[in-house]
C-alpha cells in the first residue's frame, strides 16, 4: 500500500484499515477508525470536488466516488456535468457501506468486498459476481429461506373449505411444462408468473384458432422455437427450480377473445398476488432479450472492484429501485401493477439476479441472504400494496404514489389506460372502503380531483372523463397539503389531523350519473343538518344574499327522475371511521376473492357472529348471480368442467376498469384542444332524465336544455362559480416547477435532476377585474387555455384549503412577476432564483379554495386545470359574480 500518494483524510484512514480477525470491518470499528459521526445524514466527510476527485488517479477510492457519481447522475436527463460539486462521504445508520451526498444519498453504495461468506459482517457487505450463469441453487435458497421464516407475510397458504364454484368465474390457464400444453387450472395452483416487456417484437399469442392445439400434451415443446427468448428463458428457468407451471399472459389469456381478457384482467390481482413468485424481466427493451445468465454465458459481471487498503476492496451497489428507473421496463404501464401486486419477486437486471419479498433484499452481489430479514432503505420508492385491513391512509397514499407512477409511464393504447392499473384500484379501494369511478376513489373526490400536470403538456384522452387523470396522458401529481402519510417516516401531521382535514375541508354533496340512469351518492352527509356548502355560503353574507342561499338548500333538480343508489353497497361513511385499521372480515375483503384459496383465508379471519351473517350472505349474493339457464348448469367439478365459459360477476363500477375503450369515430375525427364533447347513442338514459332540467352554461350559444352526455359517467354536483381574469406570467416561469422532495428515497434528486413525482406546472395569475391577484391556475394542456390569455375563465370550488401548492403563482416569489395580457413585458434581468412557496411537511399557511377550471359543451363542464383561489376572489369576481351553479361534470 506503500505506493499511494498521499489524498484525503479520510482516504488515508481508510488505506490503513484491514480485515478483523479475517472478517470485514464492522460499523463500529469503521466509527472508530474512521473518526465518523455515529447517524450522520446530513454532512459527513468532505471528499472535495467533483474535478479534483476526477483528477485523483491514483486513489482507488477517489476513483469508485467518481464512476457511482457519474453512473448515478447519466439517468437524468436535465443532468448537468458540475464539476465544482462537493462529494461527502456519509454512513447511515445500522450500515457498513458508505453512501454520497450527491447527486442522491439514496440508490447507490461503496461496500466492502468479501470474497467468501465467512469474512462478512452486514447484510451490505458485497460479494463478486463471477458465475456467468445464474445458480439455481442460489435461487431455490432464496425462496425455501423465505418459506421458513416470512410465511405469514409472504406465502399462499390453503386448506379445504366450502366452495365458491371458482370454476364458474375464472379463466385461469397455465402452461403446464411437465405435460407441455396450455391448462386451465384452479387459482390455488403452485405457479410462477412472469412480468416482461412486450415491445415491438412479434410474438407467439393464444389465440381462439390454436387454443384447442395448445391444450394438446407436448404442443409447448413443438412450438418453442416461435416463442420470444424472454418467454424461452422463464420457461427454462421454472424447470430448473423444480417448479411445473408458469404464467405467461400472451399463453394463458386468449389475446383475440375480448371477453376472456377482460375476464384475466378482472383476476389480475389474484394472479399475480397469488404466485409463488414472479420472474420480473428487466433488461432490454422487449420479448427478445431473454433472462441474463439462465443461459450458459449469457451474461458478463459489470462490477467494479478495487483494492483501498490492506486486503481491503470495494465497489459500488445500486438498489433495485436504481436499476430499475433506468429501464424501458420502468417506462410501461401495465409493468407497474406486475411489480407492485407479487409479494416475491425474482428481478434480472444489470446481469443479475435480485430476489424482493416483504421482509428481505437479497441478491448476488450482497451478503444480506446470510440474514433471514434484510430490508434494503432503497427499495422504499418500489410502493408496497398495503393489506387492506390496515386502513384508509396507507390505501390512498400508495393511491396517489403509484399512480403518479403510472402516470409517468407510457401506454401504447389510451383504451387500456384504466385497466392497465385495474389490479391495483381494486385491491386499494377495499383498504380505502370506497368504489371506483373512473379511476378516482368514489368517496374521496374532494382530494382525488385536485392533481396537477407535471408539465402542462398532458394529452386529452377523449375514451375517459376530464375530470380523472386517466382523461389525460401525461404525468400528474397530487399536491399533499395536509394529506401526508408515510408508514415508517416521520410526517408532518398526525392521523386525527388528516382525518380533519379530509372532513372539514369538504363542502360538496358528490353524485355520479351514470349511462344506465342511475344516480349514486358519493358523499358522507349527516341528516337533519344543513349542507356544508350552504354552511360556506353562510359564512360570506356580503357575497350571496338570502336568496341564494335558500335556493341551494332546494334538491338537486334530477333527484326526482333518476335511479337513486348508495354507492354499491360499501355507501360513503365518515373518513374517521375508515382510518381506523380493521380487525376480522368485510364486504370489502370478500369481494376482492376470485379464487377458493383467497377465500379461505378471508374466512379464516371471521371473529364473531355478524361476519359469519356476513360470509352467508355474501356467498348466497354469489350464487344468486352464478346461476344459469337450466340447460347450462352443472355440479361437475374442476376435474371436467373446463369448456365452461366463465361469467363475470364483478359489479358495475369494477367492470369499467376492465374493458378496453374503443375511440369512436366521433373521437377520433376530433382534434386535439376542441372543446367538443362527443354524440352517444341516443339510448343513453340520461337524456330521458335529463329531460325536465338544464344546466346552465357559461356561454348563451349553449341552446339546448338537455345536455348531450359523453359515454361516461358524470359527476353531479352543486358547486359555487365565479369567473376570474387569466394573466400571463414572464418566460421565465413556464417551466415546471422541479421539486427535491425530502423525507423518502428522492430526497436526494437535485433540483433539475431527473423526474419526480412532486413535479408540477407552475401556476397562470387568475386576477381581479381590477388587476389584483386572487389566484393561480394550474392548467392540464397549456395550448387549451392560449387563447384565453387576458380573458375570463370559469372555475368551481371544490374544497376548502389551507397550504398554498408549490408553484402557486399566490406566493410572494412570483407576486411581483404578475403581467396581464395588455401590459408590457416587466424586466426580469435580476438574478433572484425563484423559490418554492412550500416543501412536502411544511407548506405556506395561506387559507384558500381548490377548485377546477371549466369549460362548457353543451351542458357538459370540463377541467381544463387545477385552481387555488383566496376567498377575496368571491368578493372581486368578475360579472355576474359568484354563482351557485348545477354541474354536469365529463
Amino acid at each position: 500500500m506503500a505506493a499511494y500518494r498521499a489524498c484525503t483524510p479520510f482516504c488515508n484512514k481508510l488505506r490503513s484499515l484491514g480485515l478483523q480477525n479475517g472478517k470485514l470491518p464492522s460499523r463500529q470499528y469503521l466509527l472508530q477508525h474512521l473518526e465518523l459521526v455515529e447517524n450522520d445524514r446530513e454532512f459527513g466527510e468532505r471528499l472535495g470536488t467533483l474535478s479534483e476527485l476526477r483528477d485523483r488517479t491514483h486513489c482507488n477510492f477517489c476513483q469508485l466516488v467518481v464512476k457511482a457519481v457519474e453512473s448515478s447522475a447519466d439517468q437524468w436527463d436535465k443532468y448537468e456535468d458540475n464539476a465544482s460539486q462537493s462529494i461527502d462521504v456519509l454512513l447511515f445508520p445500522d450500515e457498513q457501506a458508505f453512501r454520497l451526498s450527491y447527486p442522491s444519498r439514496f440508490g447507490t453504495k461503496l461496500a466492502f468486498v468479501a470474497e467468501e461468506d465467512g469474512k462478512i459482517t452486514g447484510p451490505d457487505n458485497a460479494r463478486p459476481v463471477i458465475n456467468t450463469q445464474v445458480r439455481a441453487a442460489q435461487i431455490t435458497g432464496w425462496l425455501a429461506k423465505c418459506d421458513t421464516y416470512h410465511s405469514k407475510s409472504c406465502s399462499n397458504q390453503n386448506q379445504g373449505y366450502r366452495s365458491i364454484n371458482e370454476h364458474m368465474t375464472s379463466n385461469f390457464r397455465l402452461l403446464d411444462l411437465e405435460l407441455g400444453c396450455v391448462k386451465r387450472v384452479p387459482l390455488h395452483t403452485r405457479y410462477v408468473t412472469l412480468s416482461y416487456v412486450w415491445g415491438q417484437l412479434p410474438t407467439f399469442k393464444l389465440l381462439k384458432s390454436n387454443l384447442d392445439l395448445l391444450e394438446t400434451e407436448a404442443s409447448i415443446d413443438n412450438i418453442k422455437s416461435n416463442l420470444p427468448r424472454t418467454v424461452a428463458d422463464a420457461m427454462s428457468l421454472v424447470k430448473a427450480i423444480g417448479e411445473r407451471y408458469l404464467w405467461v399472459d400472451t399463453l394463458c389469456l386468449i389475446q383475440d377473445d375480448e371477453e376472456d381478457l377482460k375476464l384475466g384482467i378482472q383476476i389480475m390481482n389474484s394472479i399475480y398476488q397469488g404466485s409463488y413468485f414472479t420472474i420480473v424481466a428487466g433488461s432490454g427493451a422487449d420479448a427478445g432479450a431473454g433472462l441474463p445468465g439462465v443461459q450458459a454465458d449469457s451474461r458478463r459481471s459489470q462490477q467494479m472492484i478495487l483494492e483501498v487498503g490492506a486486503d481491503l476492496k470495494m465497489t459500488i451497489t445500486h438498489s433495485i429501485d436504481w436499476h430499475l428507473s433506468r429501464s424501458v421496463y420502468n417506462r410501461r404501464c401495465w409493468t407497474l401493477q406486475e411489480l407492485a401486486l407479487p409479494k416475491r419477486t425474482l428481478v434480472f437486471i444489470n446481469d443479475q439476479v435480485y430476489f424482493r419479498c416483504q421482509e428481505a433484499n437479497w441478491s448476488e452481489e450482497s451478503g444480506a441472504d446470510l440474514w433471514t430479514h434484510s430490508i434494503d432503505l432503497d427499495d422504499s420508492n418500489i410502493i408496497r400494496i398495503p393489506d387492506p385491513s390496515e386502513g384508509l391512509l396507507p390505501a390512498m397514499w400508495a393511491y396517489q404514489k403509484l399512480c403518479e407512477d403510472y402516470s409517468r409511464r407510457q401506454l401504447r393504447f389510451d383504451g387500456d389506460a384504466l385497466r392497465g392499473i385495474a389490479a391495483i384500484l381494486r385491491l386499494l379501494s377495499a383498504g380505502a372502503q370506497t368504489s371506483i369511478l373512473e379511476g378516482l376513489p368514489s368517496f374521496f373526490l374532494d382530494q382525488a380531483l385536485k392533481f396537477i400536470s407535471s408539465c402542462g403538456n398532458s394529452r386529452r384522452r377523449p375514451q375517459f372523463p376530464s375530470f380523472s387523470w386517466a382523461g389525460w396522458a401525461g404525468q400528474v401529481m397530487w399536491p399533499r397539503g395536509k394529506f401526508v402519510w408515510s408508514q415508517g417516516l416521520e410526517s408532518g401531521y398526525s392521523t386525527n389531523e388528516i382525518v380533519e382535514s379530509l372532513e372539514k375541508n369538504a363542502f360538496i354533496e358528490w353524485n355520479a350519473l351514470h349511462p344506465s340512469g342511475t344516480l349514486e351518492s358519493l358523499s358522507y352527509t349527516t341528516p337533519n343538518e344543513a349542507s356544508k356548502l350552504v354552511k360556506l355560503m353562510h359564512s360570506f353574507p356580503n357575497v350571496f344574499p338570502k336568496e341564494t342561499i335558500d335556493s341551494a338548500k332546494e334538491p338537486l333538480g334530477i333527484r326526482p327522475y333518476a335511479t337513486i343508489r348508495s354507492s354499491s353497497h360499501l355507501g360513503p361513511s365518515s373518513s374517521a371511521k375508515r382510518c381506523e385499521r380493521r380487525h376480522g372480515v368485510s364486504l370489502s375483503d370478500l369481494n376482492l376473492v376470485n379464487s377458493q384459496a383467497e377465500f379461505i383465508r378471508v374466512a379464516q379471519k371471521i371473529q364473531d357472529p355478524r361476519e359469519k351473517l356476513l360470509l352467508s350472505n355474501w356467498l348466497a349474493s354469489r350464487a344468486a348471480r352464478l346461476r344459469r339457464p337450466r340447460s347450462s348448469q352443472s355440479s361437475e367439478t374442476w376435474d371436467t368442467n373446463y369448456n365452461t365459459r366463465p361469467l363475470s360477476i364483478a359489479h358495475e363500477w369494477e367492470n369499467k376498469l376492465y374493458e378496453f375503450r374503443e375511440l369512436s369515430n366521433s373521437e377520433s375525427h376530433s382534434t386535439f384542444g376542441n372543446d367538443h364533447v362527443k354524440e352517444i347513442p341516443r339510448g343513453d338514459e340520461r337524456a330521458l332524465v335529463a329531460q325536465r332540467y338544464s344546466v346552465k352554461a357559461s356561454s348563451e350559444s349553449e341552446s339546448s336544455s338537455i345536455p348531450s352526455f359523453p359515454r361516461y359517467a358524470v359527476l353531479y354536483f352543486r358547486a359555487i362559480s365565479i369567473h376570474l381574469i387569466l394573466g400571463e406570467t414572464s418566460q421565465r416561469d413556464i417551466d415546471p416547477v422541479i421539486v427535491p422532495p425530502t423525507h423518502s428515497a428522492e430526497a436526494g434528486r437535485l433540483q433539475g435532476h431527473g423526474p419526480s413525482s412532486f413535479d408540477r406546472i407552475s401556476g397562470r395569475p387568475l386576477l381581479s377585474p381590477a388587476g389584483e391577484l386572487v389566484g393561480s391556475l394550474h392548467p392540464d394542456n397549456l395550448d387549451l387555455l392560449s387563447h384565453k390569455l387576458g380573458t375570463n375563465v370559469e372555475c368551481i370550488l371544490i374544497s376548502r384549503a389551507s397550504v398554498l401548492t408549490i408553484g402557486s403563482a399566490l406566493s410572494a416569489s412570483t407576486a411581483s412577476k404578475i403581467i396581464t395580457s395588455n401590459q408590457p413585458d416587466a424586466d426580469y434581468s435580476t438574478d433572484q432564483s425563484r423559490e418554492s412557496t412550500d416543501d412536502i411537511y411544511s407548506n405556506q399557511r395561506l387559507e384558500s379554495f381548490w377548485g377546477l377550471c371549466i369549460v362548457w359543451n353543451r351542458g357538459i363542464a370540463e377541467r381544463r386545470g387545477s385552481v387555488q383561489v383566496l376567498p377575496s376572489a368571491l368578493e372581486n369576481a368578475c360579472e355576474p359574480g359568484p354563482e351557485i351553479k348545477t354541474i354536469l361534470l365529463g
